[in-house]
Parts: structure tokens; C-alpha cells; sequence
């Protein structure tokens, strides 16, 4: 079955940007040419359109932060990747945008992972676990989608206290 990621993949775009196209949604405008080229390579690869039923909606809205955090990235097995530090560009109850990562190895590794991520708030330190459900590079700059994980009411009351 032809996912949106392979159209992705082959279009030379992110995944959201091809849903949004899919999904004729209002909002980002992309160029006549990327949507024929979307729509032409859905097409052509097979894609089922029934697959565009559930669209996606965020479960909670994001607010604009730009504040730093630390970062920590884990493997599946738990085992430490990397650390460093990022920007968190928006930040939701149920997730966040980071920008500007800054890794000891300098890189991102390429393989599922997990995060936690630790800042302040205005109710003290906040230290949250997520996974990344979106990589995405625009003009040179790398962010991640961040989807957060388990978080307890504690946990949700503080970052509350940063989206409010």
C-alpha cells in the first residue's frame, strides 16, 4: 500500500505538507506545480484516496514559546543516544516544535528514537518524555515534531501553565 511518505519521498517534500495537499486543506499555499506533482505521483504510484477519511487534528492547540531546553534522545532499548540542547519553537499539552538542536555528536541519529526534554516553567522545572513524529528541514533549519508521552497531571498542569 503507497503511503503519503512515499508520495513525501518522492516529491521531495514533508509528510504534512503532502497531507495538506491531499486533503485540499486551507491554509499553507503551495505552488500549482508541487500539487500536480503530488497529485500526479499519487496517481501514479497507486495511492488510495480512501485513506484521506481520518484527517489529522491536533488533540490540543500550540502556542508560540521560544524558549531553550536540554535535550536527550534515547533508543528503543532506552539506551542514551545523544544530549544537547534546542530551541522549543511551540509547545502544546500533547507536544512540541524544537528548532536549533544543538547534539554532543553533532548529528541526528537515523533510527527510532525517544526524547525527554527539560526546561523551565513558570511553575519550576518541567522534564517531559516524547517521540519524534516529525523530522523536517526548511532552509537549512532541522526541527522536530514532538509528540509527548505519559505525562502525568503534574506534568500537564506545568506545561499548561507555559501554553497559557
Amino acid at each position: 500500500m503507497v503511503t503519503q511518505a512515499d508520495i513525501a519521498r518522492l516529491a521531495g517534500i514533508d509528510v504534512a505538507s503532502v497531507g495538506k495537499i491531499l486533503n485540499r486543506i486551507q491554509g499553507p499555499i503551495f505552488s500549482e506545480e508541487t500539487v500536480r506533482k503530488v497529485f500526479k505521483l499519487a496517481d501514479e504510484m497507486g495511492f488510495s484516496f480512501e485513506q484521506l477519511k481520518h484527517r489529522h487534528h491536533r488533540k490540543s492547540e500550540r502556542r508560540k514559546a521560544g524558549f531553550p531546553s536540554e535535550l536527550s534522545l534515547f533508543a528503543s532499548d532506552g539506551s542514551l543516544l545523544d544530549r544537547g540542547r534546542c530551541m522549543v519553537a511551540d509547545i502544546a499539552i500533547g507536544g512540541a516544535s524544537i528548532t536549533d538542536l544543538e547534539l554532543r555528536q553533532g548529528r541526528l541519529p537515523i533510527r527510532p528514537m525517544s526524547v525527554i526534554l527539560q526546561f523551565t516553567g513558570k511553575d519550576g522545572e518541567i522534564e517531559v518524555r516524547g517521540q519524534v513524529v516529525r523530522i523536517n528541514e526548511t532552509a537549512g533549519t532541522l526541527s522536530l515534531g514532538i509528540a509527548f508521552l505519559d505525562a502525568d497531571p503534574t506534568v500537564e498542569r506545568k506545561i499548561a501553565a507555559v501554553v497559557g
